[in-house]
């Protein structure tokens, strides 16, 4: 599939508190996660919606953040913050020493994300 040069964000999702209260850092790689999906378009009869082809195996690699000038532990928060607004689910752990990548889900569980919770 080629790669698309065009990143899609809803503006519902940008409104959102959860999108709002995110820190740079975590906007930044969830933008860089949402360039990785592979998108089509699904003919529905009420109204046409875009399905994710590869969630659930989107990665995005340590080496990958470092290459992006993004060090590892900032990497490691930024991804447990966008798991906790719901943005991103780890579908897969890495394997470590077996040179396997994480692989992550896109969520809508945004929407129902609150402040404090």
């Amino acid at each position: 599939m080629a790669k698309s040069t065009t990143v899609v964000v809803e503006r519902e999702m940008i409104d959102s508190p959860a999108f709002q209260s995110l820190s740079g850092m975590a906007v930044k790689i969830l933008l860089i996660f949402l360039a990785k999906r592979q998108i089509k378009k699904v003919a529905h009869p009420s109204r046409d919606r875009w399905d994710i082809q590869n969630n659930g195996n989107i990665t995005f690699s340590y080496l990958e953040a470092r290459d992006r000038g993004i060090n590892s532990k900032v990497f490691r928060s930024r991804l447990l913050e966008l798991e906790a607004h719901g943005f991103l689910k780890k579908h897969q752990r890495s394997g470590g020493y077996s040179r396997e990548m994480a692989t992550y889900f896109l969520t809508s569980d945004w929407r129902k994300w609150r402040s404090g919770k």
